[in-house]
């Protein structure tokens, strides 16, 4: 029809102008290409096998590149991690542009701001993505990309802390990415509960560590946690308009 085909053209016309598609360098690969799969359904370690290995050196190289001082993203102060089988929600970008504002308000220092879930919907500073690359390949045979990050998040290891020094990640109150389909770079698992929905309260999302889902207990009032001056978020710094987006009225 003649709308769609005005739609097609206008999203064209964007794309041309904000998306810009590169070959991988390959900086980094897999450093145990030989090294047997586990069972995925019995891999309490959740060892890597060799399509998660290639995944984490391939997240490694992206960052790196987004990173670089004359890479497509060398203008770019922010860094925002998607993955190709999730979609954003009604009103997401107007979201995460209101939660950056209000992140460097309230919390100057912040590590990322979350606001869906799986290695998806987070928001870092480009300054902190080389660390954080490094750290990827440097464990690139040990664990999954997303259980990296946890360990990032989390800040236990001493690896970490040296290029974290404790700062935390800001967890909006509502999730903004939908999963879709079911398949995964792991086998299928039966067992598994279903993936959150659009604006579902991201303190209940089931695959988050608790240092990344939000704190409904002690911020059920605001819409971003951490919230307590102990651990240096003021939330009474924020002097901008809060939006009224739909999903908060329900």
């Amino acid at each position: 029809s003649g709308s769609s085909g005005s739609s097609d053209d206008e999203f064209a016309a964007k794309a041309k102008t904000y998306v810009r598609f590169m070959d991988s360098p390959g900086t980094y690969g897999d450093p145990t290409p030989n090294k047997p799969d586990p069972d995925d359904l019995h891999n309490p370690g959740n060892i890597p096998g060799h399509a998660v290995r290639q995944q984490t050196a391939d997240l490694a190289t992206l960052i790196d590149a987004a990173a670089a001082e004359s890479g497509p993203g060398a203008s770019a102060p922010y860094f925002m991690f998607m993955e190709d089988d999730f979609r954003t929600c009604a009103g997401t970008m107007h979201a995460v542009t209101y939660l950056v504002e209000k992140a460097d308000a309230v919390y100057p220092q912040w590590l990322g701001v979350r606001f869906s879930y799986g290695m998806n919907g987070v928001v870092m500073r480009r300054k902190d993505l080389p660390p954080f690359a490094e750290y990827l390949a440097t464990h690139v045979s040990r664990q999954p990309p997303d259980i990296l990050w946890r360990e990032w998040v989390e800040g236990r290891r001493e690896d970490v802390r040296s290029h974290t020094l404790g700062r935390k990640v800001l967890v909006y109150k509502w999730n903004l990415m939908e999963h879709v389909g079911e398949v995964s770079t792991f086998a299928v698992r039966p067992n598994r509960p279903k993936w959150p929905r659009c604006y579902d309260q991201m303190k209940e999302v089931w695959s988050l560590s608790t240092a990344e889902k939000f704190d409904g207990l002690r911020c059920d009032d605001v819409d971003v946690s951490p919230c307590v001056k102990r651990l240096r978020v003021n939330m009474e710094d924020w002097r901008g308009v809060t939006p009224s987006f739909p999903w908060t009225r329900q």
